[in-house]
Protein backbone atom coordinates (compact mmCIF):
# COMPACT_ATOMS: atom_id res chain seq x y z
CA UNK A 1 0.00 0.00 0.00
CA UNK A 2 1.79 3.16 -0.97
CA UNK A 3 0.50 6.71 0.40
CA UNK A 4 -0.03 9.23 -2.33
CA UNK A 5 0.48 12.91 -2.07
CA UNK A 6 -1.63 15.45 -2.56
CA UNK A 7 -0.21 15.68 -6.37
CA UNK A 8 -1.05 12.21 -6.88
CA UNK A 9 -4.51 11.69 -5.69
CA UNK A 10 -8.02 13.29 -6.50
CA UNK A 11 -11.65 13.00 -4.54
CA UNK A 12 -12.84 10.16 -6.99
CA UNK A 13 -10.62 7.80 -4.97
CA UNK A 14 -11.83 8.48 -1.48
CA UNK A 15 -15.05 6.34 -0.89
CA UNK A 16 -17.81 5.64 1.94
CA UNK A 17 -16.93 3.80 4.79
CA UNK A 18 -12.91 4.70 3.95
CA UNK A 19 -10.81 4.62 7.43
CA UNK A 20 -9.79 8.46 8.43
CA UNK A 21 -6.93 9.05 10.64
CA UNK A 22 -5.36 12.08 11.98
CA UNK A 23 -2.00 13.57 10.73
CA UNK A 24 -0.72 11.35 13.69
CA UNK A 25 -2.26 8.03 12.30
CA UNK A 26 -5.04 8.32 14.92
CA UNK A 27 -8.03 6.81 13.72
CA UNK A 28 -10.73 9.23 13.90
CA UNK A 29 -13.54 7.98 11.87
CA UNK A 30 -14.76 6.91 8.62
CA UNK A 31 -15.91 8.26 5.69
CA UNK A 32 -19.89 9.38 5.46
CA UNK A 33 -20.10 10.96 2.31
CA UNK A 34 -18.19 12.69 -0.49
CA UNK A 35 -19.29 15.92 -1.85
CA UNK A 36 -18.14 16.61 -5.33
CA UNK A 37 -19.69 19.15 -7.36
CA UNK A 38 -19.10 18.53 -10.90
CA UNK A 39 -18.26 22.49 -12.25
CA UNK A 40 -15.41 22.39 -9.64
CA UNK A 41 -14.49 18.94 -10.56
CA UNK A 42 -13.79 20.13 -14.31
CA UNK A 43 -12.23 23.63 -13.63
CA UNK A 44 -9.93 21.95 -11.14
CA UNK A 45 -8.92 19.47 -14.02
CA UNK A 46 -8.04 22.71 -16.15
CA UNK A 47 -6.08 24.07 -12.94
CA UNK A 48 -8.39 26.40 -10.89
CA UNK A 49 -8.28 25.28 -7.53
CA UNK A 50 -12.33 26.15 -5.81
CA UNK A 51 -13.13 23.66 -3.11
CA UNK A 52 -15.75 25.38 -1.48
CA UNK A 53 -18.15 22.32 -2.61
CA UNK A 54 -16.06 19.33 -2.42
CA UNK A 55 -15.32 18.08 0.86
CA UNK A 56 -15.12 14.62 2.39
CA UNK A 57 -18.07 14.40 5.60
CA UNK A 58 -16.41 12.15 8.57
CA UNK A 59 -18.38 10.44 10.84
CA UNK A 60 -16.87 9.95 14.39
CA UNK A 61 -17.31 8.11 17.46
CA UNK A 62 -17.97 4.57 18.84
CA UNK A 63 -19.89 3.26 15.35
CA UNK A 64 -20.09 6.54 13.66
CA UNK A 65 -22.93 7.78 16.57
CA UNK A 66 -20.32 10.80 16.97
CA UNK A 67 -19.89 14.08 15.80
CA UNK A 68 -19.86 14.61 12.01
CA UNK A 69 -16.37 16.69 10.13
CA UNK A 70 -16.49 18.58 7.00
CA UNK A 71 -13.00 17.72 5.82
CA UNK A 72 -12.31 19.88 2.73
CA UNK A 73 -9.82 19.03 -0.02
CA UNK A 74 -6.92 21.07 1.63
CA UNK A 75 -7.57 19.21 5.01
CA UNK A 76 -6.24 16.05 3.65
CA UNK A 77 -3.05 15.23 3.49
CA UNK A 78 -2.52 12.00 1.58
CA UNK A 79 -5.17 8.77 0.25
CA UNK A 80 -4.14 5.06 0.46
CA UNK A 81 -6.06 2.47 -1.02
CA UNK A 82 -7.67 2.06 2.23
CA UNK A 83 -7.64 5.38 4.25
CA UNK A 84 -8.05 9.07 4.37
CA UNK A 85 -4.67 10.98 6.14
CA UNK A 86 -6.02 14.24 7.19
CA UNK A 87 -3.43 17.28 7.18
CA UNK A 88 -4.45 18.14 11.44
CA UNK A 89 -4.35 16.73 14.57
CA UNK A 90 -7.63 15.55 16.21
CA UNK A 91 -6.80 18.71 18.43
CA UNK A 92 -7.00 20.95 15.74
CA UNK A 93 -10.11 20.00 14.57
CA UNK A 94 -12.88 22.21 16.40
CA UNK A 95 -10.18 25.48 15.50
CA UNK A 96 -10.37 24.25 11.83
CA UNK A 97 -14.28 24.64 11.50
CA UNK A 98 -14.96 21.06 10.47
CA UNK A 99 -17.24 20.32 13.22
CA UNK A 100 -19.78 22.71 11.38
CA UNK A 101 -21.80 21.74 8.05
CA UNK A 102 -20.87 24.87 5.22
CA UNK A 103 -24.41 26.54 4.60
CA UNK A 104 -23.45 26.19 0.85
CA UNK A 105 -23.16 21.82 1.38
CA UNK A 106 -25.68 20.79 -0.24
CA UNK A 107 -27.50 17.65 1.60
CA UNK A 108 -26.42 14.07 0.49
CA UNK A 109 -28.49 12.45 -2.01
Amino acid sequence: MRDLNTRDWDLNQVQPGMEVCDRNGVKVGAVAHVYRDPVLEAESAVGQESASKRMVEVKTGLLGLGKHLFVPMNGIQAVTSESVVLSRSREEFDQMGWASRPASLAEPH
